[in-house]
């Protein structure tokens, strides 16, 4: 069930010594109206969760301090046990849905809030990321604007673990290969979908363990073009715990994500053209001095795979000396 945004003084206290968006201050309240005159429709956000840790609470008022009229907060715990319960405890007054159980990882527990989400239009939030203000509120009025597109995207800020801004990234779509090939960007925690294309897309794919974001963009967007506005909707948290920041998981998620765009690439004109130019990504891999030797050599197995040709390049044989010696290549 949809509803409206608290205000500040409703919800609890922000802990000693914490100051600003979103803990004493929250974005302007939404007119009663779209500019057009229809009620704003159901905004659902869908929360993976699974020991998020201290950033949880921030997380959660960051959504629930949007000042907008029609709210619908699912949140799918997989069954934290880092006090995380806690915090969705004293914020369970206004989630429509909150679950806390074992699941099959965070692909399984997104289509499970997917499908519970009732809202003409979907963002996926993750637990240890931050809504900007007035995010909400841009996003319904451009798509109300624009009712041929299906999905809006704004740019995003990325933040370390104390909320302290490290870079932004506005957002960026050329075409859809150039989009495979990362030559734009555009990213799914920055983007709010009509719940029918999340539906006709059959979700996130639940194999997938680490891009299952950039999957479901991929996906969406070879049928769909995203419209584009020119605001920060998202902070997503760089820190030690996220998965995706880990060099453990370096070569598993970057090889998973090459082969969901081959996948993707397949029948069309620039698979081949992909492969090699990931092949020698995979090269450049093999010289980051983060990487144990033994990672090292599977980022040169990589790009063998991907491109056997790789190997009577000069940048094969640089990376070779490079491992060889211990070191890059000069």
């Amino acid at each position: 069930m949809a509803i409206a945004c608290p205000p500040l003084k409703d919800l609890p206290p922000a802990p000693e010594g914490r100051r600003g968006w979103p803990w004493t201050e929250a974005s302007d309240p939404a007119p009663p109206r779209l500019p057009d005159g229809r009620p704003w429709p159901v905004i659902s956000v869908v929360t993976p969760s699974y020991n998020p840790g201290p950033f949880l609470e921030e997380a959660l008022r960051s959504v629930l301090l949007q000042g907008y009229p029609a709210l619908e907060f699912i949140v799918m715990d997989g069954g934290s046990n880092d006090g995380s319960l806690e915090v969705f405890q004293r914020y369970r007054p206004w989630l429509a849905h909150f679950y806390s159980g074992p699941d099959r990882g965070q692909s399984h527990a997104i289509n499970k809030g997917l499908a519970r989400a009732t809202g003409e239009l979907v963002l996926w939030f993750n637990a240890d990321d931050l809504c900007l203000p007035g995010s909400f509120i841009t996003a319904s009025r451009a798509l109300a604007a624009h009712p041929g597109s299906n999905l809006v995207v704004g740019g995003g800020i990325f933040i370390d673990a104390q909320g302290r801004e490290l870079s932004r990234e506005p957002a960026c779509f050329d075409s859809w290969h150039d989009y495979v090939f990362r030559r734009c960007m555009i990213r799914q925690w920055c983007t709010f979908f009509r719940r029918q294309v999340l539906e006709e897309a059959g979700g996130v794919n639940e194999s997938l363990q680490y891009c299952m974001d950039r999957d479901l963009l991929i996906r969406i967007t070879r049928r769909h073009w995203p419209l584009l506005v020119d605001q920060y909707f998202t902070a997503y948290r760089a820190h030690g715990g996220a998965k995706t920041r880990k060099d453990d998981t370096f070569i598993p998620r970057v090889a998973e994500s090459d082969r969901a765009a081959l996948a993707q690439l397949a029948g069309t004109p620039w698979h081949d053209k992909f492969r090699r130019w990931r092949a020698y990504n995979w090269l450049g891999f093999s010289n980051k001095q983060s990487l144990s030797l033994p990672q090292r050599l599977r980022c040169l197995y990589q790009a063998i795979r991907l491109s056997p040709q790789v190997v009577v390049t000069p940048d094969f044989k640089q990376a070779l000396g490079g491992l060889w010696r211990g070191r890059p290549p000069e």
